[in-house]
């Protein structure tokens, strides 16, 4: 029978202030593509990863620059360009009329883009399937560690996450 490859260990911890100390103890003994899970956000836990992704916020920028300003354009177009049309003696070219629709419209395709930059980014599920790991959206908080840097093997890193206070390691 084949034996099964291990591509990295899950370790289970019981609070979030023992996950936030185990990445960084874990970075600290040089693994640098750590995935962490809690069921709500850690604060400095980003940091303590090393998460430095800035791709969401772009992507929600150029989504609301792109949206604005076909919005703003089309309105133009179609009000002072392409069908003029003098109500009152109103300008054709009524800027602060066509904003308010073009700042709507915007923040509509920033979300988009938002949504979309963060499905793919996570294209790639790595978590692993087990009982335990379901409670990481209720009360538990999980340090996914990858073995393929081949430093240490899988015992290896199972036991440094036992000895920096993991509840259970789970091979994934």
């Amino acid at each position: 029978m084949a034996e099964r490859r291990v591509w990295a260990l899950a370790a289970e911890f019981r609070g979030a202030d023992d996950l936030l100390d185990a990445v960084r103890q874990i970075r600290g003994f040089g693994f640098r593509d750590l995935d962490a899970l809690s069921p709500f956000p850690v604060p400095g836990l980003p940091e303590a990863i090393g998460f430095e992704d800035r791709t969401v916020p772009y992507a929600a920028a150029a989504g609301f620059v792109l949206g604005f300003l076909a919005v703003f354009a089309g309105e133009v177009w179609m009000n002072a360009i392409d069908y003029p049309l003098n109500v009152a003696g109103t300008a054709l070219l009524a800027w602060p009329a066509f904003a308010y629709a073009a700042f709507q419209v915007g923040c509509l395709v920033a979300a988009a883009a938002a949504v979309a930059a963060m499905l793919w980014l996570n294209r790639r599920v790595n978590a692993p399937y087990d009982e335990a790991f379901r409670r990481a959206t209720q009360d538990r908080f999980f340090v996914v560690v990858p073995v393929a840097d081949g430093r240490f093997t899988p015992r290896e890193i199972g036991d440094l996450l036992y000895g920096i206070g993991a509840a259970r390691v789970i091979e994934v």
